[in-house]
């Protein structure tokens, strides 16, 4: 017969009827009740009729630094190591620092109860019965020291997912005192804080020395410029803020109960601009732009060393800093180099001959410094979010290599958990690697799929194969800024195969609520490919655009059916700009064919650049809407009121991305009438990475780097009309000032 499972507190234990009783120290912390409030909590959803630890009932389960593990000798664990160990029915769960006895539990129901944590908002709990469990003998330490996931879209969950999966810092996230608190960042930030800690808007004006020379004049500010690492009187500005940082990082800490912050950020700022004064040329050539800064950040560590021992400064290894550092520098033992990786490709292994020049990078780092840190990445930033590629079979290559090269920490970013492919799959496949690099990867991968599949898990795997293959073979490669045209690894026809994996596996869940959703996210960034796919950008003329058997109508249905629900119900902050994330489909459900050529361009072969293939970098402002005076049905409008960028003059033309320069431009002081006009921008020598922006604010862009684009001479014309008082003197003083781009058209040209 199944017991009632009731609990009362008795002193410092709790007893659960006749199945178990939890037994936590006399002056118990935060993470230790908490860790038992867990083991209670799954227990209860478990254990029915009996509980048993090697043939004994009665189990008394130890929580922490408890009088019983002590007399075991279970005491004074390192920061972080757990164990489970059971004498006869009691049943010790400790470890050491804050989060050690938290990990022995989730271990002890991860491990021997076959529970799992998929995200914050799901987990997996086995069926309830009876549970027998042999005697227990477990133990760990994570192998990085550090193990970071950055999740933008993350509910607040104070760090429960954090410290259930054995991370021990939650990105930006607050971890309460209850989860062990985080290995974290002081103050001002843990990334880019050179612009923090020296404002340009605060000191480029009175001391314009501090800030770096481009091009003869001094600059400063996040996007623009970085500081002149030279100027022996920015140290001591620089030196002092840093300690004001610390005091209040320590401060902060004391009030939240949770420990002082161990790592503080000196960082350049997030763009590739240098400095290019006499004396830091010089240091330069010396010692490479990672030296430089590597000998500015040595002198802060050396005076923050002599009061903070413990603390370590960490900083950024981005863009032309990512070479190792020449001339015999090296980084100071309270110095973290934290290696960003913006080369390799995501869909390879680090081991493949593609990878070579940041695998290097590693080999080399590893020897300049003591403390080595990576930031990667399991995004794809751009147009070709979303869109799959199969890393979780690289994965653990990539942290093996990282383990034996002498790498302590781990910081991946990992944005966007409604849209990015597989991100529960990709997550667990990380947060697992990242505690053990030398677990069995596939028997994790069929794990996580049979349990958050069910019966479609061969059918989704399968896929997940599938794609992993056609990118060997075709040579697919994918950075951490991947547009479109970089998932055409997967062919047409590897995409139709694609799509009837999943229509078996949604025959194979049909009728389970939670599994079918669980299917259709996966199939999500399938579906995007599939859009982009079914429409190939083909010269048009007098024969109409081709049709593929691809149905992108049925996937751009998917996207806007519960998909989209199911994102505002766990995310409802930001509708607006969830809204224009989806909207830029809602045209694929109606429209099939190609859209009507232009009357203007009639018997002229042109690329049609609809607005599905519009970036959209203002989603407050700018949203996808039908119109009915646009010949294709929609147009992409702007609320001009948004931004003063938005005003008059109207400008469009073309940026070089690899040159960081434009290859040509043009602006209209006024429409050019009411209703749509064709705008000019002219003949462009299009480079290999470039885009195609329209005003002033660059807010709307269309990626150029295409094969059918690249490195050709083309005419570009866009369809425009402005609406309201601040275009159209005779309008309406009430009318809302728009506006509205319908499309654009690039003519080859001979």
């Amino acid at each position: 017969m199944r017991l009632a499972v009731c609990a009362m507190l008795l002193g410092c234990g709790i007893c659960y009827s006749q199945l178990f009783k939890v037994e936590l120290p006399s002056q118990a912390k935060p993470c230790e009740i908490q860790a038992a409030s867990e083991l209670k909590g799954y227990l209860e959803k478990i254990a029915r009729e009996r509980l048993t630890v090697a043939g004994e009932g009665n189990v008394v389960f130890h929580v922490g630094d408890t009088e019983f593990a002590r007399q075991k000798g279970l005491v004074g664990l390192q920061d972080e190591e757990w164990v489970v160990k059971s004498f006869g029915n009691q049943v010790v769960l400790t470890g050491g620092g804050t989060r050690g006895t938290f990990y022995a539990v989730c271990h002890f129901l991860e491990d021997v109860l076959d529970v799992h944590w998929w995200s914050e908002f799901e987990d997996y709990v086995p069926e309830p019965g009876p549970v027998e469990l042999k005697a227990l003998g477990l133990k760990g330490k994570p192998a990085f020291a550090y193990r970071d996931v950055y999740r933008s879209d993350s509910k607040a969950d104070h760090g429960r997912l954090m410290v259930c999966t054995r991370r021990n810092r939650d990105g930006d996230a607050f971890v309460s005192a209850k989860f062990g608190g985080s290995f974290d960042y002081g103050p001002p930030y843990h990334a880019h804080t050179f612009d923090r800690y020296v404002p340009a808007a605060k000191y480029l004006e009175s001391n314009p020395e501090y800030f770096s020379l481009i091009n003869g004049k001094r600059v400063g500010g996040q996007t623009q410029g970085q500081l002149c690492l030279t100027n022996p009187d920015l140290k001591a500005l620089f030196l002092t803020q840093l300690r004001e940082a610390i005091a209040k990082g320590e401060e902060t800490a004391a009030k939240n109960q949770v420990p002082p912050p161990r790592l503080y950020e000196v960082s350049m700022n997030d763009n590739q601009k240098c400095c290019q004064c006499e004396a830091c040329a010089e240091e330069i050539k010396k010692y490479n732009h990672s030296g430089m800064y590597i000998n500015f950040v040595n002198e802060l560590a050396r005076d923050i060393a002599k009061t903070h021992p413990d603390i370590y400064i960490s900083m950024l290894a981005y863009f032309y800093t990512e070479p190792p550092p020449k001339g015999g520098v090296v980084a100071d033992k309270n110095v973290i180099i934290k290696l960003c990786d913006t080369k390799t490709n995501q869909a390879a292994s680090i081991l493949e001959p593609q990878n070579k020049i940041f695998k290097d990078f590693v080999q080399e780092w590893k020897k300049a410094c003591h403390n080595l840190f990576i930031w990667d990445y399991a995004i794809t930033f751009g147009e070709g979010h979303g869109m799959p590629f199969a890393s979780e079979f690289t994965l653990a290559d990539l942290f093996r290599f990282y383990h034996e090269n002498k790498v302590i920490g781990v910081f991946w970013e990992q944005e966007r958990q409604m849209t990015a492919d597989m991100w529960e799959l990709k997550h667990f496949m990380m947060t697992k690697l990242m505690e053990n690099p030398y677990a069995d990867d596939t028997a994790l991968i069929n794990l996580f799929m049979n349990k958050y599949y069910g019966k479609a898990a061969p059918h989704i795997l399968n896929y997940r194969k599938r794609i992993h293959q056609a990118r060997i073979k075709n040579n697919g490669h994918i950075g951490w800024f991947a547009p479109q045209e970089s998932f055409t690894y997967l062919t047409v026809g590897d995409i139709a195969q694609c799509q009837q994996d999943f229509e078996v596996a949604q025959k194979a869940v049909k009728g389970d609520q939670t599994l079918e959703m669980r299917v259709q996210r996966a199939r999500h960034g399938l579906d995007l490919l599939t859009i982009y796919a079914a429409t190939p950008l083909v010269l048009q003329g007098e024969e109409q655009q081709q049709a593929t058997k691809l149905d992108n109508v049925a996937a751009a249905k998917r996207i806007l059916g519960p998909l989209r629900q199911l994102w505002l119900d766990r995310f409802p902050n930001g509708k607006r700009q969830k809204d224009a994330e989806f909207a830029k489909f809602s045209s694929v459900t109606t429209e099939k064919q190609a859209f009507p050529q232009p009357e203007r361009f009639k018997g002229t072969q042109y690329y049609d650049l609809t607005p599905i293939t519009f970036q959209n970098h203002a989603k407050d402002a700018i949203t996808q809407v039908d119109d009915p005076d646009s010949q294709i049905g929609f147009a992409w409008r702007f609320d001009s009121d948004k931004s003063h960028y938005y005003d008059l003059p109207f400008a469009m033309g073309v940026y070089d991305v690899a040159n960081a320069k434009g290859c040509g431009s043009v602006s209209f002081p006024k429409p050019l009438g009411k209703g749509y006009q064709w705008y000019k921008l002219g003949v462009v020598d299009v480079p290999g990475s470039a885009y195609f922006y329209l005003t002033r604010a660059w807010t709307i862009q269309i990626s150029l780097a295409r094969n059918e684009l690249r490195n050709k001479k083309l005419e570009f014309w866009a369809a425009v009309k402005f609406t309201g008082p601040k275009y159209h003197p005779d309008a309406k003083p009430d009318e809302k000032n728009h506006i509205w781009v319908q499309r654009v058209i690039a003519i080859p040209q001979q």
